[in-house]
């Protein structure tokens, strides 16, 4: 899938990593750092907690999306306000925070 397609998401077999887009910067984060993600119940927020990073995405139906970045089948993910199918996760918004060191 190429990042001109209207999605909000890459997903494929196995990635080694995930570039999260924001409107003013790109993000890598390597799959190497991930220690776990949750979603809420209503699946509007998914929290990916990695050793050195916290990313906060905002959005509708993203219990598909915390499963394929579980499994390391995400590219990248960017901000996307409207979805191409009403069951497709939505991304509204995308927060990165850096951990504060122990």
């Amino acid at each position: 899938m190429l990042e001109s397609e209207p999605y909000p998401f890459d997903f494929h077999d196995r990635s080694v990593g995930i570039t999260f887009h924001l409107p003013s910067r790109r993000r890598f984060i390597p799959n190497c750092w991930l220690l776990h993600a949750d979603v809420n119940d209503k699946e509007t927020e998914l929290q990916i907690h990695y050793t050195e990073w916290l990313v906060t995405i905002h959005g509708t139906n993203l219990d598909h999306l915390h499963e394929r970045v579980a499994l390391f089948g995400v590219g990248w993910v960017r901000e996307m306000p409207t979805s191409p199918k009403p069951t497709t996760p939505t991304v509204t918004r995308i927060e990165i925070t850096e951990k504060a060191a122990d």
